[in-house]
């Protein structure tokens, strides 16, 4: 009797026992549940505000790169001269004033030339490069890329390259322009007859060989409008005819310049079939 009163009071405390640790598992369970739930939403949260945050650094990127694309494109749009009236060097002194309010209307150009314009002769069967700056001339009138010189119909040479003007000592008044380089056509001479001639102009004539042509380079001295000038000379010889290249020095210029920029302008000089 009592051992069976005994065990059920251990049945008892064996279901009281059970129930507690059911209870006490339940909450573990609970607790996990709320700790990994947690820890879930907040990574959830954290990657929708990482993906937040790299749409809007995207959209800003995008937005710089449009901006890039805009400025280069007006980085790339030619610049646009205003519209000025073609004028040769001769005509020049005729609409061209040279009193001082005047001069003082015409910005002085000296750009470098940035191209070249190829220049035909079927007469002397020959062409060779020009060099030439749309910029070229005054703020009203452009010039040509080269004016050729004719006399009786017949095209003795040109005039090309920038533009200069010119005043006869310290007269105000009194002007012409200039073109920097001109060429004039020359019957054929043999390297003796021509070297014959140049020394009697210049004491050191030194001749060269340049693009398959024999040259004759040399320095002279000459009037231009009423003040002395002097001139680097490049002449050509060729088989039926000659090409004599000058190129002005500006009085105002301190140091003499080389026979480069005549050397490399006899480099384009071609022979046409």
């Amino acid at each position: 009797m009592w051992e069976r009163k005994k065990s059920e009071n251990n049945n008892k405390d064996q279901q009281a026992k059970n129930a507690w640790l059911l209870i006490i598992g339940v909450f573990i369970v609970i607790l996990a549940v709320l700790f990994f739930g947690r820890a879930y939403w907040q990574k959830q949260e954290a990657s929708f505000i990482d993906e937040k945050q790299l749409f809007e650094q995207i959209s800003d990127l995008k937005g710089q790169i449009d901006e890039l694309q805009k400025n280069i494109s007006k980085k790339e749009e030619p610049v646009k001269l205003p519209e000025r009236t073609a004028i040769t060097k001769e005509i020049m002194p005729k609409i061209i004033n040279c009193d001082e309010e005047d001069l003082y209307k015409i910005p002085e150009n000296v750009d470098r030339a940035d191209k070249t314009v190829v220049y035909l002769n079927q007469d002397k069967k020959i062409s060779f490069d020009v060099p030439f700056n749309e910029s070229w001339g005054t703020k009203d009138y452009k010039l040509n890329p080269y004016d050729e010189i004719k006399k009786d119909g017949i095209t003795t040479g040109l005039d090309f390259g920038l533009s200069s003007i010119f005043h006869p000592g310290d007269v105000a008044t009194e002007c012409d322009w200039v073109r920097q380089y001109s060429l004039e056509f020359l019957p054929a001479q043999t390297i003796t007859k021509a070297l014959a001639e140049i020394s009697k102009l210049s004491t050191k004539p030194e001749k060269k060989d340049i693009n398959g042509y024999s040259v004759i380079e040399y320095k002279t001295e000459n009037d231009l409008f009423g003040s002395p000038a002097t001139y680097l000379v490049v002449r050509v010889l060729d088989k039926t005819a000659s090409y004599e290249f000058k190129q002005v020095i500006e009085p105002w210029i301190s140091s003499m310049p080389n026979f480069e920029n005549l050397e490399n302008i006899v480099k384009t000089l071609k022979p046409l079939e």
